[in-house]
């Protein structure tokens, strides 16, 4: 039984590695003016950590969820809103959102939160950003125009370069092997020791 344990243990650990513990994302700051404003359209924004910006270099737009409820979407096809759920405590100021990525969806690296005449950005490099809760009276008004997420890479139906799924399938694999090696001989070792004990 403890080996059992040693290896469920293992596994677990080995998981971690792979998926890392996500850690509270960067403030990138505050930047001046309308987050995706200008020539290109919505689905050409891009972010970084200096900003959001139409067309060049950074990850590409995923998805734009106003406060009254209003949406648009970037350029990955697999992206219905669905994923995203985004709530705001009209009292304590306190906005959080989850995103749930389905088969072929991006991983978020950057959102940014746009209120009145400026925008904060956050990202992660290292770890794709499933949740985040923040109170907005921390960062400035307590309120806020929108939210918009970006996904690593370019945007072109789904960004499966990211998601490293067949690498945690593969580490849960060995280490669902390796209990079946442990439980297979701790079962052998036990006519033996009945056989001793009679």
């Amino acid at each position: 039984m403890k080996r059992v344990c040693r290896g469920i243990a293992a596994l677990a650990f080995s998981l971690a590695l792979v998926h890392g513990a996500q850690a509270a994302p960067v403030d990138a700051g505050v930047f001046g003016g309308q987050d995706c404003g200008g020539a290109g359209g919505f689905s050409a924004c891009k972010a970084s950590t200096t900003g959001a910006h139409q067309g060049g270099t950074g990850s590409s737009v995923i998805y734009k969820r106003e406060s009254d409820g209003d949406q648009d979407f970037g350029s990955f096809v697999t992206i219905n809103g669905g994923e995203f759920t985004l709530s705001f405590n009209g009292y304590t100021h306190v906005l959080s959102w989850t995103y749930t990525a389905g088969a072929g969806d991006p991983e978020i690296h950057y959102f940014d939160i746009k209120q009145g005449n400026s925008y904060h950005v956050y990202y992660d490099l290292a770890h794709p950003i499933t949740s985040f809760t923040i109170d907005l009276d921390t960062i400035g008004y307590n309120a806020f125009s929108h939210v918009a997420w970006y996904g690593a890479g370019a945007a072109t139906g789904g960004n499966g370069a990211d998601v490293s799924e067949p690498m945690t399938l593969a580490l849960l694999g060995a280490g669902l092997l390796a209990l079946g090696f442990a439980a297979r001989r701790h079962g052998a070792r036990r006519p033996a020791l009945r056989e001793a004990r009679a």
